[in-house]
């Protein structure tokens, strides 16, 4: 400890080595050069487990990079799969060369027209940003399927190409441009929230909306004209295949309408004790491969209160103020030291000083007399080295070869002999042993020569770099806090942030930032969540102009909503940084699937009828198409992206669910449609 110092307590063998990194914010890899440099010098100075050196690498730009690799990579395999998913699934549903193909090439010109929108307006894209391209095959692909299985259904029915797609124009206009726009609403209200990362996600995804759109209503009907698809049979059919799914659908919703809204009740009643246990997980390091180097490093940094990251500074007007907030900061049991520049002034250093002089008398000054690094070995260093052979040998013989000391001096007075009968010779051998043996000698014999020589320590003597760490020219000094527990787990790290603020407001440190920015995120998401709502609502207002087909349409998303939540806290998922997204991303879904039904039923057609044709299907396959993109990134390497993509499979899950049992139940008790209003007032009058 005397010559090693806080290095000897971090153990006989750990060391830091803290570099500053040039990074090249042009590049999408800011600090990739930097890492590449670190690891090429590791490589050439034999650095490895192989030469028994441990060496880990962490820190932000190494985090960063990780994080970026992970999910650049599970971008790419999630893209991969989403695309072969999409193809099979828009085979099976469409069943038809020209509409798979004229829904592929929308898709893709979409996602080329977004891209450059994106990258024009708002910049290169972000760790959450880029998610946006998943998002738009998913959500994208939807309007050209509600738009390719009407077209289908009116070609089947018999109608001609141009009288169907006149049908599909009127019938599907309206329906498609209200839930694309619905849906972009869901992701502007992303914009006005304080969650600086997921703003160009709500705008490149908004935009990407009203660009699917777009191609749906021009490219895809001039694909078809250009192309129309050719029918070899006349017999009339709402929907061309599958058949016997609308026929189970529709009778059990039909008969027992009052028990599935019982159920659904009875659910919704019991998930609101699920929905409070519902829990938010605001640690990025969480949201990285775990057995990426940088994060176990960082994780084992953290789990040391000596050398954890995680630390809470305070700015005091000067020093004794400093003093006076580490002491009291100390008490807390959350809290392992505070230290300020007063720490390294020892204490009682007089009494000290006078045992260090008596040393002075006792050890002699041959720390002083050693030259600054080994001589080379002589010709007589051999001889030496084989009369120390003797030496040790007479000392085993003394000590007896069974007592510890003995056997040490056996053992090396063996392996000395035997390095002299084969390498005695070698002249340039002996020199390596003697650097091996005694070439940190000279430089531990001086670091105990100069403590040997210490005097007072005082806030003048202590290094000026030192000093720069917690006093500033102004006067002004820094309290650095340490936390006594292991901040890996957020509680742990939530328990010290609150009681270090209870005591001194002022703290401030990555441990604040990330509970204070986890409540902001959640609080912004709310906001976004309840922005999704109102607006949604006003728009649907605005467009069917009925309070009741405005309810039925809210009421199966609050539902879903609600299942949502408490299902992920059934399974154990939470919510963090990258899929707090899927409440106001439910929302925009399951209102454009809404949007769709309801819209058909205000159009004349009954819901036993309503459940026979092209639409509920199209509602299914687009959910299965959507399922099967958010499926995709639930299987990434990258931890936050597979969380993002399980939350979202969840919630479209249970979202198809309730819009497709829990809406045509309500329409079918609670409201007849247009058309039998219609008639019913006829028959009144």
């Amino acid at each position: 400890t005397l010559m090693g110092g806080d290095l000897a307590r971090m153990g006989p063998s750990q060391r830091f080595v803290i570099i500053q990194p040039a990074l090249n914010y042009k590049s999408l890899e800011p600090a990739a050069a930097a890492i590449h440099t670190l690891r090429a010098g590791l490589t050439s100075l034999n650095l490895n487990a192989a030469h028994g050196v441990d060496v880990g690498v962490t820190g932000g730009a190494v985090l960063d990079a990780e994080q970026l690799k992970t999910v650049s990579q599970g971008a790419a395999v999630s893209l991969a799969l989403t695309f072969t998913l999409e193809i099979i699934l828009l085979i099976i549903a469409l069943r038809s060369l020209q509409l798979v193909s004229g829904v592929l090439m929308g898709l893709i010109a979409g996602m080329i027209l977004t891209t450059a929108w994106a990258l024009f307006f708002i910049g290169p894209f972000n760790l959450i940003s880029v998610a946006f391209a998943i998002l738009f095959i998913g959500l994208g692909v939807d309007f050209g399927i509600q738009f390719c299985l009407r077209y289908r259904e009116e070609v089947f029915n018999g109608a001609a190409h141009r009288q169907a797609m006149q049908r599909v124009t009127q019938g599907m206009g309206g329906a498609l441009s209200l839930a694309a726009v619905a849906a972009a609403f869901s992701f502007f209200a992303f914009v006005p929230t304080s969650y600086a990362g997921i703003v160009d996600l709500g705008l490149i995804s908004g935009t990407s909306m009203l660009v699917a759109l777009f191609v749906t209503i021009t490219f895809l009907p001039a694909f078809l004209t250009l192309w129309p698809m050719v029918v070899t049979r006349t017999r009339p059919t709402y929907y061309p295949h599958l058949r016997q799914i609308p026929t189970l659908v529709r009778h059990p919703i039909h008969r027992y309408a009052y028990y599935v809204l019982g159920v659904v009740a009875l659910l919704a009643l019991a998930s609101v004790p699920l929905v409070l246990r519902t829990s938010f997980d605001f640690n990025p390091l969480h949201m990285i491969d775990r057995h990426a180097e940088g994060v176990r490093v960082f994780e084992k940094l953290l789990a040391d209160p000596q050398t954890a990251p995680y630390r809470m500074e305070v700015l005091t007007p000067d020093i004794p103020a400093a003093q006076a907030i580490a002491a009291r900061v100390e008490r807390l049991p959350t809290v392992a030291q505070a230290l300020t520049i007063s720490s390294y002034i020892p204490e009682h250093q007089t009494e000290k000083l006078a045992i260090l002089q008596n040393l002075q008398i006792l050890v002699p000054p041959f720390s002083l007399l050693m030259p600054a690094g080994l001589q080379p070995p002589t010709p007589d260093t051999a001889k030496s080295l084989g009369e120390l052979v003797t030496k040790l040998r007479a000392l085993a013989q003394k000590d007896g070869e069974n007592t510890p000391d003995g056997r040490a001096a056996a053992a090396l007075a063996g392996h000395l002999a035997q390095f002299l009968a084969t390498r005695g010779t070698n002249a340039q051998a002996i020199a390596d042993l003697q650097t091996r043996v005694m070439g940190t000698l000279p430089g531990e014999l001086r670091r105990l020569g100069m403590a040997l020589s210490a005097t007072p320590v005082t806030l003048q003597t202590l290094p000026k770099s030192l000093r720069d760490r917690y006093v500033a020219a102004s006067g002004q000094a820094r309290v650095e806090i340490f936390p006594k527990a292991n901040l890996s787990s957020n509680q742990a790290m939530a328990t010290f942030v609150r009681s270090v603020l209870k005591v001194e407001p002022n703290a401030v440190g990555t441990p604040v930032m990330l509970v204070q920015g986890g409540e902001a995120v959640l609080g912004a998401f709310q906001e976004a969540t309840f922005i999704a709502l109102i607006a949604i609502s006003l728009l649907l207002l605005l467009a069917l102009r009925r309070y009741r087909d405005v309810l039925l349409i809210m009421i199966p998303l609050l539902l879903a909503a609600l299942f949502t939540v408490a299902a992920m806290s059934l399974f154990g998922l939470s919510f963090n940084l990258g899929n707090i997204i899927v409440l106001p991303l439910l929302i925009g879904l399951g209102v454009a699937f809404a949007i769709y039904i309801v819209v058909r039923w205000r159009n004349g057609v009954d819901v036993a009828h309503l459940l026979g044709t092209s639409t509920p299907m199209a509602v299914f396959f687009s959910g299965l198409t959507t399922l099967s993109a958010f499926g995709s990134m639930a299987v990434s390497r990258d931890p936050g992206m597979a969380s993002l993509g399980e939350a979202l499979s969840l919630a479209l899950a249970i979202v198809l669910l309730c819009i497709l049992i829990v809406l045509p139940a309500l329409l079918l008790l609670f409201t007849p449609s247009p058309r039998e209003e219609g008639i019913a007032q006829d028959e009144g009058s």
